[in-house]
C-alpha cells in the first residue's frame, strides 16, 4: 500500500456521480406532493412545539434548553 500525504498530488482525482432514481412518467407529480405535504406536516409539528413552549410558562426554560441542545449539532 502506497503512503499518501497531504502535500502529494493525486493521481487520478476522485469523481462523484449522483445518480437519481427511476420515475415513471406522470409519478413526478405525484412526488412532489407527497414531498411537500410531508414538508408541511414537519412544519406544522415544529410549530405547535413552539406554540405550546410560548403558551405554557413552566416549559420556558427546560424546552428552551432541550431544543438549544438538539439544535446545537447542526449548527443553528
Amino acid at each position: 500500500m502506497e503512503n499518501l500525504t497531504a502535500a502529494a498530488p493525486l493521481q487520478h482525482p476522485v469523481v462523484f456521480e449522483l445518480e437519481g432514481f427511476y420515475v415513471p412518467p406522470g409519478y413526478d407529480s405525484l412526488l412532489f406532493v407527497l414531498a411537500l405535504l410531508s414538508y408541511v406536516a414537519v412544519l406544522l409539528g415544529n410549530g405547535l412545539v413552539v406554540s405550546i413552549i410560548v403558551l405554557d410558562k413552566s416549559l420556558h426554560r427546560p424546552m428552551f434548553t432541550i431544543l438549544i441542545i438538539l439544535d446545537c449539532p447542526f449548527g443553528f
